[in-house]
């Protein structure tokens, strides 16, 4: 159960912690739900990374936050942006950055 704090308007709210994690436990269920009517995957390959970022892009979404993919940033000395996030995750309190790896499991196979 979320713990709830008062913000500078007397109004109740989850923490910020306990928010991501309830977000991330949506997107879990959404996943578990979408992969019982659908597997996206053949053979030993896993799920693509852009599945596991939809459904916590869909979570926060559903949450009233807002979310990008494929975020650029510049690494530490250099001058081109090559490099990205797979998501950034946001709303007006905080933001989460997301970097998704392949999901593989040997019992689908």
């Amino acid at each position: 159960m979320a713990s709830l704090g008062q913000n500078a308007g007397g109004r109740m709210e989850m923490k910020q912690d306990e928010r991501i994690e309830t977000m991330l436990r949506s997107a879990a269920r959404g996943f578990r739900g979408s992969l019982n009517l659908f597997y996206p995957s053949v053979g030993r390959n896993g799920f693509n990374e852009r599945n596991i970022t939809f459904q916590l892009a869909h979570a926060f979404v559903t949450a009233k936050g807002h979310a990008f993919f494929e975020v650029p940033f510049k690494a530490k000395g250099k001058h081109r942006t090559d490099n990205h996030f797979d998501a950034c995750l946001f709303d007006e309190r905080i933001c989460v950055l997301v970097e998704a790896k392949r999901l593989y499991s040997s019992e689908k196979n």
